[in-house]
């Protein structure tokens, strides 16, 4: 619990929106996580145990040989995964069923059918779309997109949320978590965390409604998702 309050502490700042040009906010906070993936790395090589970041670094020094680069890479945005968009995802998707589809949300969560509520809860993560923005990419060769060349090499931002949430989306795919090789290695986990807290909330609670306007909320200071900084409503 003492290295997730340090992992949350220093990942704070990176998440926040900050005007200033130079950044040191983020600057310092980037600094902090990766000395942070560093020593949990350095901690799972002196003693693997039976978890993810024990198995990639048995790739990184065994055969398979993932680079030490990918290997920080890949542990960096599992571990901020895996409570800033979580966080995010988890109470959207409580105030959507709550604002929006709660007798719904109530038959899932009592139904016989295991796959009702897993059903809904992904239907709602699409709608709410929490994640603003995929890890950054560059193309390998340049790329025109609606007439603009995009350079090889150059950094593309992608809005996952903007895409969802397009109007003009049509059958496009749900990038919600990203999409083929991108798509997100924590889907999973999320939805079932996702699931279980709607469960445990809506059969405590069943008759939850909320207090105020979805537009009256106060939102977190976060460019990397759409999150709450409130989840009001009424217990009775």
């Amino acid at each position: 619990m003492d290295k997730l309050d340090r992992f949350q502490t220093a990942a704070r700042p990176m998440f926040a929106i900050d005007p200033s040009e130079e950044g040191y906010a983020i600057q310092g906070a980037l600094g902090a996580m990766l000395m942070l993936v560093a020593g949990a790395i350095n901690d799972k090589r002196q003693h693997p145990g039976d978890d993810m970041l024990s198995r990639w670094i048995a790739a990184r020094d065994g055969e398979d040989c993932l680079s030490e680069e990918e290997l920080i890479s890949l542990a960096f945005a599992t571990i901020i995964g895996g409570f800033e968009n979580v966080t995010a995802l988890t109470a959207l998707v409580i105030d959507e069923a709550v604002r929006f589809r709660s007798t719904e949300t109530r038959l899932a969560v009592d139904s016989a059918d295991s796959g009702s509520l897993p059903k809904l809860v992904r239907e709602i993560i699409s709608d709410v779309a929490p994640v603003n923005y995929a890890l950054r990419r560059f193309p390998l060769e340049d790329i025109a997109v609606n007439g603009i060349t995009i350079p090889r090499g150059e950094t593309v931002i992608l809005s996952l949320r903007s895409a969802n949430t397009d109007p003009a989306r049509g059958a496009r795919p749900d990038l919600a978590f990203g999409r083929g090789r991108h798509f997100c290695i924590g889907a999973s986990l999320a939805e079932t965390e996702a699931i279980e807290a709607m469960r445990h909330v809506f059969l405590r609670w069943p008759r939850l409604r909320p207090t105020k306007e979805r537009s009256e909320l106060v939102l977190r200071h976060s460019w990397i998702t759409y999150s709450l900084a409130e989840l009001s409503v009424y217990a009775g």
